[in-house]
């Protein structure tokens, strides 16, 4: 993709009650109050799902208001698709996904407020295909592949 790394524009927010913008864009509050946001936890989720990952790969999927993006590790013995649709008015039930070849298992995480590493579910494979519901929030769907020992 181009990119070795991202930075986070503001950690906390500078004033919370201002009209300026970005004045309360932070992941945490103001001096005096550093409570955490919402955006804290689903920032923190996403780098627990995809430290250690490289990107591989945006994938093309069998609806086109979805996007999939790959990561997989070094080794290749695990890989996290991020989907998501990115208008927010857009919902797609029942997706059919490939897990690809060699999947053994898939586990979903979804963002949610006050969970450091989100909400995990694990998924039913058949066939090498998973059924999910995909929305404007990003789901991260790990994919362990079967020991090849």
């Amino acid at each position: 993709a181009g990119i070795d790394r991202v930075m986070m524009y503001m950690l906390r927010d500078v004033d919370p009650t201002s009209r300026i913008q970005f004045s309360s864009s932070g992941l945490i509050g103001p001096l005096g109050d550093l409570a955490v946001k919402p955006s804290w936890f689903y920032v923190y989720t996403l780098r627990n799902q995809l430290s250690g990952l490289l990107f591989d790969s945006e994938l093309t999927g069998s609806d086109e208001r979805v996007r999939i993006y790959r990561f997989k590790d070094p080794e290749d013995k695990r890989a996290v698709l991020v989907v998501w649709c990115p208008k927010d008015d857009q919902q797609v039930s029942d997706l059919q996904l490939e897990t690809g070849e060699g999947a053994n298992s898939a586990t979903v995480v979804s963002l949610a407020d006050g969970k450091m590493n989100g909400m995990s579910s694990t998924v039913e494979l058949t066939d090498g295909k998973i059924n999910i519901d995909v929305s404007p929030s990003p789901i991260f769907i790990t994919i362990t592949k079967k020991d090849s020992n």
